[in-house]
Formats: structure tokens, sequence, C-alpha cells
């Protein structure tokens, strides 16, 4: 027994003895600095694959927290292993496993690359299946882990074997380590910072992937020059295995960058091919291949019209021409066009000002594509203040000035690079009217404009009879998300007008702390104005009676049909975290249908602004005309239309002629823009009156620089 009891003291003693000093000041200096270029490259990375993960997974908080989560799990695992082994060599070591970051990283390429084709089939597979949506999460942190453990586990081995090394260095083993602490944070810090703030935004996602494989690089190659604990032909194994692997990188170039950054939308992959199609469709179908996907998503910058491509600080813009439309793309997802967001953008400028038509200064939150501003400044506006965050949304703005009258070069607008949120707390000035058109609420970030808190900073910041305009989106929202925003609304504004778009997918929340009375006189004699009649042709509406139709909700029905339930706040963030859910289950709200009359065929009286203004006009002696909705009763959902149809409306045939656009006459085309030319040209040739286009036909022409032939 005392002889064991003896060994056990020898070993204690030995393991306590501290380990002898066998490095120089030279290699102690160099672990600190190749600690700090280290630090700075994982924080780095992280930014960068916060990047990677927004424009694969969605930018919502849960993909946020995946790949978050994943990183620091690798970082930790690597500080656990090394923590609890006694590295003989750690200098070597820590060098080794600075070049093998750079292996394990160009190694994965190939499947980052795949990382949103994987997603769409993670999606596909579990969209159907009891608590998908909590299995996609799951399926989301494995791919984070195959692609991040490795790296980042590589990277945990840093911190410990430099505190391991320094510890040797006597006296003063708490200041080594503290030290050591000191150089690896501020490796971190300057990481995030630069990475995020100037690498990004100079180099783009690839650029800053480089540099900061460059450091580690960099950081391996000193820490093995310096090392004298191995024979030398190790340490140049080492490097020559980095070297093949950078190589066979760069013989492969560096395009599967390109599924990343140029493959927008791709989270509109929800469906497997369809079984019964034939052979070719079934292999064209982007579930059924990874090139299938890659022909379907990628975009080919040089077969668009415009393109505009940029990566600043805050997102990845990419806006595309192809012939079709243009379309604007953050982080991925889409979030303006001249195609099917055209209404959305021009009926969130009009709704509101026809309310109030002396609003001179007014706010725009998010620029998008600028239709909304510019549609805004068709009016007689005196000034208006545009919040966008993203660089290149602002810097994207040239391609859509054909459809925004080049609204940023208008003398009364002013740009603010700022967060919406910020910028309402500390603006000096109020206004009549706050728009605000977000990106979806999915996004991480975004539900905060949605929040009873963002609501009071907007009501704070209204002149008297000021009207808050708040848009939100019916398509992948519950009805229990779209309720959500309505009450959160309500519990700060006692008044609300709703407005909707033609295809019932938006909402255009017309609020105020006063009440809301229409104007129809004044809304007539703005109407006609050339330049707001020409605006609102290019979505159908050639008269007063058809823009009044998209105002669904008087501000008297409003708190009547929102159900009791929770506000949104910034401590209890229920939409960051209920709209990525609806978004994956594919939620469309019914809350418009249920509470429009139109829409259930309900024709409408005193208790809609419609039939409030079909009482003005029959009381003014010249009542709406059946052509004055014409248009609009055959573009209309059935039941829509079936109301419209009922209501009691004389063709025009039975009453005297219009007097007025803002009553159904159609102006003379010398006195019409661009769009208005068209639209009527357009008409009258679908309707097979060739005659009547012909001088529609030709001010269009002469207005867009063309002699087209008909």
């Amino acid at each position: 027994a005392s002889t064991t009891d003896t060994a056990e003291i020898q070993t204690l003693e030995k393991i306590s003895r501290p380990p002898p000093v066998l490095y120089s000041k030279v290699q102690y200096q160099a672990t600190l600095v190749v600690l700090a270029l280290s630090g700075f490259a994982a924080l780095g990375y992280e930014v960068i694959f916060t990047r990677v993960i927004a424009l694969a997974f969605g930018s919502s908080a849960y993909s946020f927290t995946v790949m978050l989560m994943a990183f620091i799990t690798g970082i930790s695992l690597g500080s656990a292993i090394i923590s609890r082994l006694r590295v003989e060599r750690p200098l070597w070591l820590f060098g080794a496993s600075q070049l093998f970051v750079v292996v394990a990283l160009l190694a994965i390429t190939p499947f980052i690359s795949r990382l949103p084709y994987l997603l769409g089939l993670l999606r596909i597979e579990f969209q159907d299946a009891q608590f998908g949506f909590e299995l996609y999460q799951l399926g989301k942190v494995g791919l984070c882990l195959v692609f991040l453990l490795l790296p980042t586990t590589l990277l945990g081995f840093g911190f410990p074997l430099v505190a391991q090394i320094q510890a040797r260095r006597s006296p003063g083993i708490g200041y080594r380590v503290g030290s050591t602490y000191a150089w690896n944070t501020t490796g971190n810090v300057l990481g995030a910072v630069l990475t995020s703030l100037v690498l990004l935004p100079g180099l783009g996602l690839l650029g800053a992937f480089h540099f900061n494989l460059g450091l580690n690089l960099v950081a391996g190659l000193t820490v093995l020059l310096v090392a004298s604990e191995v024979p030398l032909r190790r340490g140049l194994v080492v490097g020559a295995v980095t070297m093949l692997v950078a190589t066979g990188y760069a013989s492969a170039g560096t395009r599967w960058i390109d599924t990343i950054n140029l493959a927008p939308n791709h989270m509109r992959m929800i469906a497997r091919p369809n079984d019964f199609a034939n052979a070719a469709d079934q292999a064209r179908h982007p579930a059924s291949s990874f090139d299938a996907w890659k022909r379907h998503y990628v975009i080919d910058p040089e077969q668009a019209e415009a393109f505009y491509f940029e990566e600043d600080a805050q997102t990845t813009v990419l806006t595309i021409d192809d012939g079709n439309g243009i379309i604007l793309y953050v982080n991925g997802k889409p979030d303006a066009s001249t195609g099917g967001d055209l209404p959305t953008q021009v009926l969130l400028a009009h709704l509101p000002m026809f309310l109030a038509p002396e609003a001179r200064s007014i706010l725009v939150i998010g620029h998008g594509s600028g239709i909304t501003a510019g549609s805004l400044m068709r009016h007689p506006v005196e000034q208006a203040d545009v919040v966008e965050i993203s660089p290149g949304v602002l810097n994207s703005d040239s391609i859509f000035a054909g459809f925004n009258y080049g609204v940023l070069d208008d003398p009364r607008v002013r740009t603010h690079l700022d967060d919406a949120q910020s910028f309402l707390r500390v603006v000096p000035r109020r206004y009549d009217m706050i728009i605000s058109e977000p990106s979806s609420p999915w996004v991480a970030g975004i539900a905060g404009l949605f929040t009873s808190e963002f609501f009071d900073e907007m009501s704070a910041r209204l002149n008297p009879g000021g009207l808050a305009v708040v848009w939100f989106h019916t398509n992948e929202q519950s009805d229990e998300g779209v309720e959500l925003v309505m009450r959160t609304i309500g519990s700060v504004f006692p008044y609300a007008i709703v407005g909707r778009t033609p295809e019932y997918s938006d909402i255009i929340v017309i609020a105020s702390n006063d009440p809301i009375e229409p104007d129809f006189e004044a809304m007539e004699d703005r109407f006609d104005q050339p330049e707001i009649r020409n605006d609102l042709a290019r979505i159908g509406i050639t008269n007063l009676a058809s823009l009044i139709l998209h105002y669904t909700m008087t501000q008297e029905r409003f708190h009547e049909v929102l159900p009791a339930g929770p506000l949104n706040t910034r401590s209890r963030q229920r939409l960051e975290y209920s709209a990525p859910r609806s978004l994956f289950y594919h939620d469309k709200s019914s809350f418009l249908w249920r509470v429009d009359p139109l829409f259930r065929g309900i024709v409408p009286g005193d208790s809609t602004i419609l039939g409030r203004y079909l009482s003005y006009r029959a009381a003014a002696g010249e009542p709406v005309r059946y052509e004055e909705l014409e248009y609009l009763i055959s573009r209309s959902y059935r039941k829509v239309a079936a109301a419209l149809e009922n209501l009691p409306l004389l063709p025009q045939a039975l009453l005297q002629p219009p007097n007025r656009p803002a009553r159904g006459l159609v102006p003379d085309p010398g006195t019409m823009g661009l769009f208005e030319a068209g639209f009527w040209s357009s008409r009258y040739l679908k309707e097979g009156y060739r005659d009547l286009a012909s001088p529609y036909l030709q001010r269009f022409h002469s207005l867009n620089g063309t002699t087209g032939k008909q």
C-alpha cells in the first residue's frame, strides 16, 4: 500500500510541476500574433457564413440561430478536445491546425454550393409531415454541422493551444494567459467588424472568404516556420498537402459561389416532379438533380437585358431585367418588381394620398424599386424622405428609373441610409404621412417594424391629421399572423381604413390618430390631374370608382372585425417566429376575404367607401356607370364580379356622357402620358377596335421614342 501511495505522490508531483520552458521569445510572440490572425479569421468566417446561410436558407431568425449554433458547437468542441489533452508539441499542432482549416474549408466548397438545392429537398420532404417545420430546422442543423463542424473544430484548437504555450513562459502565468485572451479577443473583434464593414462590401463574399483563408494560411506557415518541436520535413508535408488542395481548388474555379449568389427565389422549389410527367419533363424539374436545379434557378448575367449585383454590409442585392420585367432580390428574396408587385407599389402611394390630398411632407420606409416613392411624387408633395438600410438597393435604382420616374433625382426627395427604427427615434421632423413598406416579416429583424412600439414611434412623428400607412401581405401568412399585425396597429391608432390589392394578396392599412373622412370632390379633382391618371393607368385604374374599389374596410368597421388576442411587441416578437413557419407551410390568410363585403358577394352600401361614393355620384346627378368598373369586373374574383354586377349601375348609353376622367371620360390622347396611352391603345386593340386604338398608339410611340407597327 505504501509503495502505491508513493507512486501516486510522485505522479502528482510530476503533473503539478510547471513544464520546462521550451520556446524562445520570438516563438512566444509569434504565437500571440498568429492567434490574433486566427481569431480574426474565425469571426470573419462567422460573418461570411451568416451571409451564406441567409442566401441559402433564407434570412429568418431560425436560419441564423442554426448557423450560430453549429459554429459555436465546433469552436467549443475544438477547445474541449485540446483542454483534455496534454499536448507535447502544442506549437507544431497549432500551426498544422491552421493549415488544415484552409484544407477543410476548400474541400467543402462543393458541398456549400449545393446547400440551397439540399434545403429545397428538405423542404419538399418535410412540408407535409407531422412536426414538419421542426424536422426542417433539424435538417438545417445537420447541413450546417456537415460543412462547419470540422473547420470550426480546428479553429477551436487555437486558444487552448496558445494558452498552453504561454503557460510555459514564467514568471506570471496569470498575465500570460490574460494576454493570450486579449490577443484572441482583439482578433475576434477586428474580424467581425472589418469583414462585415470592409471586406464584404469591398471584396464580396468570395473575396472575403479568400482573404480569411489567406490569414489562416499565413498563420499556419508562420508557426511552422518558427516551430522547433518536429523535423522540418513534417512541416513541409503539411504545407505541401495544403498547397495541393489549394491548387485543386484554383483549377476547379470559383463558380461554386454562383449557386449561393445568383440563385434567387430558390425557396420556391416546393414540390417533386409530377409522377405522371414524361421522362424529359421529370429530368428538367429542379428537384430531379443538382444540374437541373442550376439550370432552373442560377441566373446567367450575360442573358439579362439589365443586371446589377452588389454585396454590401447588410445584404446581397441582385436586380435583373430578363425581358419579362425587372425584379429586385435582396438576400435571394424578391422584394420588388415591375410585374406582379406593381399594383401593390402604386396603390401604396395613391390609396393614402387620395384620403389626404393636402399631405405635403412624406416619409417612406423602404425604397425597394422606388415605384411607391415615384408614384407619391406625382402628387404635389413638397418633401419626401426615403429611408433605406441597404446601399445596394439604392445603387440599383437606375434600372427602375423608367418605372419610378427617376425619383432619386427629384430635388424634393432626400435619401437616408439608415435603419428605420433608429431613424424614427432621432429624426427631428414630423410628417403628414409615413409609409412603411419593408420586406416580409419572416426575414430576421423585419418583424420589429410591425411592433406596437414601432407604431408608437410612427404616431409620434405624425402631424395632426397625419396618416401612418402599413403594408402587409396575406400570401404565406396565417390568419393569426394577419390578425396579430392588424390588432397591433389598432392598439396604437384609433382610426384605420384598410385597402387591398386586386388579387387580395396585400393589405394596406391607412391609420391615424384622427378620423379619416374621404372628400370625394377633392379626390375627383386629384384624379383628373394628368400625372395621376397616367400613373394609375398602368395598373388598369382609369377612373375614381375603380380606385375606390380597393378600399375594403372603413374606419368604423376596423376595430369591429378584430378578435381579441396578444400584440406583437419588441419584448414578445411573436411575428418574428410565426412568419417563417407560415412561409414553410405556404399559408394563405383568408382575412381579407372574410371582411370584404364584395368578396362575400354583398352589394356595397353606405358602410363601404365605394357605397358612399355611389351615393355621392347619384346625389350629384351623375351616377357611376357600368363602364367605369367594367374593366375591373372582368379581372376580379367571381364573387367580387357578381357583387359588382349587382350594383345599380346603368350603361353609358342611357346616361349623359362623362364630363371628366375621374368619372369615366377617356381623355384626349394629346394629354396622356406614356402609361395611360399604352393602356388605352392596348385595351382597344384587344377588344378589336383598331381605329379607336390608333391615336393612342401613336401617342404611346411618340412618348416612348419608338415607331411600332400594328
